[in-house]
């Protein structure tokens, strides 16, 4: 399904370090639903671009601003019970820069949820965010956990 998004920075820090006025971004995703075929997985693929629009073309320590942003993901998510399911999805994030250099991270997440009533569910998760490449520009940096980048969270969702 197509989309159509709209950035606003929210935080100080986006405003004032790199000058960010906002983006407009367009992107595309397709999900399969194999539960027809009896399997209780859905996948998706998605892909998004992004124009941000700053005032500066570098931040104010002197790196260059990010003019471009390509999102790259795939997406499982597997219904294991009536109250227990699965999430997992791998990003790519790639920037080109003001100054024609590109940058790269990864993101790898994965989420076990329980769905305690109507009301109340409860999951645990896992998300490792960095560099794709290492600091010789060369060798990847993907791994699935790092003790400096993961993070491991327990999450409460209240719908009423």
């Amino acid at each position: 399904k197509p989309s159509v998004s709209i950035l606003l920075p929210a935080n100080r820090e986006a405003r004032e370090t790199t000058s960010l006025y906002g983006g407009v971004g367009i992107g595309q995703s397709l999900a399969y639903d194999l539960n027809k075929s009896g399997v209780p997985l859905k996948a998706t693929l998605g892909t998004f671009v992004r124009r941000n629009i700053h005032e500066y073309t570098s931040t104010n320590e002197g790196s260059s601003n990010t003019q471009y942003m390509f999102t790259n993901f795939l997406r499982g998510d597997l219904q294991i019970s009536e109250k227990i399911s699965f999430i997992t999805k791998g990003t790519v994030y790639s920037g080109l820069t003001y100054s024609d250099s590109w940058r790269s991270k990864f993101e790898i997440f994965e989420e076990i949820g329980y769905q305690i009533n109507d009301t109340f569910a409860v999951a645990l998760g896992h998300v490792n965010t960095e560099s794709t490449l290492k600091s010789d520009m060369t060798s990847s940096n993907v791994e699935f956990f790092n003790n400096n980048t993961s993070s491991i969270y327990v999450d409460l969702n209240v719908a009423y």
